[in-house]
């Protein structure tokens, strides 16, 4: 497929990058392994396979925190079940003010309300039963606060699926520090961490790339195409 530079109108080349995956809300996802499209002009496009797919694993690690969650993240899981902020709210049993105030981080939200918010998309996403005990499993012995932490989601393209590392950052990087040696000092420290593959090389959809057609502000709509076959699912909006 050629893509033209939507920047100065020459053509792109094809190539395997890492790319920061701002366009999901949330700061702290990358991705590995994907196709780009690079023009002679210094600009590159994101190719990005099954987006849906790729959000639904970024949720369930999101699920596996072991920590509040942030706004953003909280967000994040609200768009990915495609619910608008009011009837999420009348879900959690509180105000659409007060769900703003979470998301935004104008309000602190307890713990309590995370295990409830992780709880709801469990059950609206229809996560096997096998997969929740795990998760329950996995979070019933940790108490859920705010973390001084840093992490980052990394999402390795493998084949035609993904497999998701969440990794806490011991310093807090710059942005400089987002390249690909350091996506390889996370890949192989020696810290202890939780390493999540969710669903890795099991999900029976057929396959779609998304590709970015200009560049895009955080929390915007997604102008991604779609190149390859059709998908049996829909973009997070």
């Amino acid at each position: 497929m050629k893509i033209k530079c939507p920047q100065c109108g020459g053509m792109t080349h094809k190539k395997i990058g890492d790319y920061r995956y701002k366009e999901s809300g949330l700061d702290n996802v990358y991705l590995q392994n994907i196709h780009m499209y690079q023009c002679s002009c210094g600009i590159s496009y994101p190719s990005i396979l099954r987006l849906p797919r790729l959000n639904e694993l970024i949720a369930l690690t999101l699920i596996e925190k072991p920590a509040l969650l942030s706004g953003n993240e909280i967000k994040f899981l609200r768009k990915n079940l495609r619910l608008a902020s009011k009837v999420f709210a009348n879900k959690l049993g509180v105000g659409k003010t007060t769900l703003s105030k979470w998301e935004n981080e104008v309000q602190n939200h307890s713990e309590g309300n995370d295990r409830l918010i992780r709880a709801i998309y469990i059950i609206e996403k229809g996560i096997k039963r096998q997969d929740q005990l795990r998760i329950q499993k996995h979070l019933e012995n940790i108490l859920l606060k705010n973390s001084n932490t840093d992490y980052v989601i990394i999402a390795e393209k493998v084949q035609d699926d993904y497999a998701i590392r969440y990794r806490p950052v011991v310093e807090s990087w710059s942005e400089r520090f987002f390249s690909i040696n350091a996506f390889s000092a996370w890949k192989h420290s020696s810290i202890a961490t939780s390493t999540t593959t969710l669903g890795f090389g099991v999900f029976a959809e057929t396959g779609k790339t998304y590709v970015q057609q200009k560049p895009l502000l955080v929390g915007t709509d997604t102008s991604l195409i779609p190149e390859g076959t059709e998908l049996h699912a829909t973009q997070t909006a």
